[in-house]
Protein backbone atom coordinates (compact mmCIF):
# COMPACT_ATOMS: atom_id res chain seq x y z
CA UNK A 1 0.00 0.00 0.00
CA UNK A 2 1.68 3.36 -1.03
CA UNK A 3 2.36 5.53 1.88
CA UNK A 4 1.70 8.70 -0.03
CA UNK A 5 -1.57 10.40 -0.36
CA UNK A 6 -1.82 12.91 -3.57
CA UNK A 7 -4.96 15.23 -4.53
CA UNK A 8 -6.21 18.79 -4.43
CA UNK A 9 -6.90 20.73 -1.58
CA UNK A 10 -9.83 23.23 -2.09
CA UNK A 11 -7.67 26.05 -0.60
CA UNK A 12 -5.13 25.55 -3.41
CA UNK A 13 -7.97 27.22 -5.74
CA UNK A 14 -9.53 30.26 -6.21
CA UNK A 15 -13.17 29.94 -4.82
CA UNK A 16 -16.19 32.31 -4.10
CA UNK A 17 -18.69 31.93 -1.22
CA UNK A 18 -21.80 33.39 -0.57
CA UNK A 19 -24.74 33.42 1.79
CA UNK A 20 -28.30 32.05 -0.05
CA UNK A 21 -31.44 32.81 1.45
CA UNK A 22 -32.51 30.34 4.77
CA UNK A 23 -34.41 27.58 4.44
CA UNK A 24 -35.76 24.99 6.78
CA UNK A 25 -34.53 21.64 6.88
CA UNK A 26 -35.34 18.57 9.24
CA UNK A 27 -37.34 20.65 11.26
CA UNK A 28 -34.45 23.34 11.81
CA UNK A 29 -33.64 26.65 10.46
CA UNK A 30 -30.69 26.89 8.38
CA UNK A 31 -28.17 28.91 6.78
CA UNK A 32 -27.23 28.10 3.45
CA UNK A 33 -23.46 28.62 2.22
CA UNK A 34 -22.92 28.37 -1.26
CA UNK A 35 -19.48 27.61 -2.37
CA UNK A 36 -18.46 27.67 -5.73
CA UNK A 37 -14.55 26.97 -7.42
CA UNK A 38 -12.82 29.14 -9.86
CA UNK A 39 -12.49 28.06 -13.57
CA UNK A 40 -10.87 25.05 -14.18
CA UNK A 41 -11.98 23.40 -11.68
CA UNK A 42 -14.91 20.63 -13.50
CA UNK A 43 -17.83 23.04 -12.52
CA UNK A 44 -17.31 22.30 -9.10
CA UNK A 45 -19.33 24.03 -6.25
CA UNK A 46 -21.92 22.92 -3.13
CA UNK A 47 -23.97 24.27 -0.66
CA UNK A 48 -23.55 24.09 3.20
CA UNK A 49 -26.91 24.12 5.00
CA UNK A 50 -25.74 25.42 9.10
CA UNK A 51 -28.27 24.82 11.56
CA UNK A 52 -28.58 28.91 12.60
CA UNK A 53 -29.15 28.42 16.19
CA UNK A 54 -26.48 24.99 16.67
CA UNK A 55 -24.25 26.37 13.73
CA UNK A 56 -23.47 22.79 12.88
CA UNK A 57 -23.38 21.60 9.33
CA UNK A 58 -26.97 19.47 8.60
CA UNK A 59 -26.68 19.58 4.94
CA UNK A 60 -24.19 19.53 2.09
CA UNK A 61 -25.47 19.32 -1.75
CA UNK A 62 -22.53 19.08 -4.08
CA UNK A 63 -22.22 18.99 -8.00
CA UNK A 64 -19.18 18.75 -10.49
CA UNK A 65 -18.98 18.26 -14.05
CA UNK A 66 -17.29 15.84 -15.97
CA UNK A 67 -17.57 17.23 -19.90
CA UNK A 68 -21.79 16.55 -20.69
CA UNK A 69 -22.62 14.61 -17.60
CA UNK A 70 -23.22 16.67 -14.30
CA UNK A 71 -22.81 14.62 -11.24
CA UNK A 72 -24.91 15.91 -8.15
CA UNK A 73 -24.65 14.20 -4.60
CA UNK A 74 -26.66 15.44 -1.26
CA UNK A 75 -25.12 14.23 2.42
CA UNK A 76 -27.67 14.80 5.37
CA UNK A 77 -25.88 14.81 8.58
CA UNK A 78 -27.65 14.59 12.30
CA UNK A 79 -24.73 15.74 14.22
CA UNK A 80 -25.22 15.54 18.41
CA UNK A 81 -23.67 18.01 20.83
CA UNK A 82 -22.97 18.04 24.92
CA UNK A 83 -24.01 13.90 24.59
CA UNK A 84 -22.39 10.95 26.37
CA UNK A 85 -20.68 8.13 23.91
CA UNK A 86 -21.05 4.60 25.56
CA UNK A 87 -17.23 3.97 26.37
CA UNK A 88 -17.58 0.54 24.24
CA UNK A 89 -18.48 2.29 21.03
CA UNK A 90 -14.67 4.17 21.29
CA UNK A 91 -13.19 0.67 21.85
CA UNK A 92 -10.96 -0.58 18.66
CA UNK A 93 -11.87 -3.95 17.85
CA UNK A 94 -8.95 -4.71 15.11
CA UNK A 95 -10.56 -6.90 12.15
CA UNK A 96 -9.02 -10.44 13.11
Amino acid sequence: MPRDVTGRRVTDHPYTARVLEQHSFAHRNCLRVEVQLGPGNDGFGSVIWIDSEELLIRRLDARCRRGSLVIKSITTYNPVMDTSIPEQELEFAPPA
